[in-house]
């Protein structure tokens, strides 16, 4: 490793500190909770101040979901998800590119 290249204990330069990033795509994840919704709208304040985009991502744990304890299907549950993603995305990100993934 050269000298000049920074160690993982070396923090990054905070942007406006003589330093710039090229931040094309943000991914923020999301549970739907008071805290998710706080990091969805700095994602989409950090995308308007760099010009890139937002990816809102809910991952469901297939491995938890017991269909008939649920009373609903594991690809209605994913559905749900992903429109209430959308949903969010129509609400919070109206000024910034984005697109929602469920996995």
């Amino acid at each position: 490793m050269s000298s000049e290249s920074a160690d993982s204990t070396t923090p990054l330069p905070a942007p406006g500190a003589g330093a710039s990033w090229d931040v094309r795509r943000i991914l923020v994840p999301v549970d739907f909770t008071p805290v998710s919704l706080q990091a969805i709208r700095q994602g989409a304040a950090m995308a308007a101040k760099c010009g890139s985009s937002v990816r809102l991502m809910h991952v469901v744990d297939r491995a938890v979901l017991i269909e008939p304890a649920l009373g609903r299907t594991t690809e209605e549950v994913v559905e749900e998800a992903e429109q209430q993603l959308r949903a969010l995305a129509d609400e919070e990100l109206k000024r910034v590119t984005h697109d929602v993934s469920v996995a």
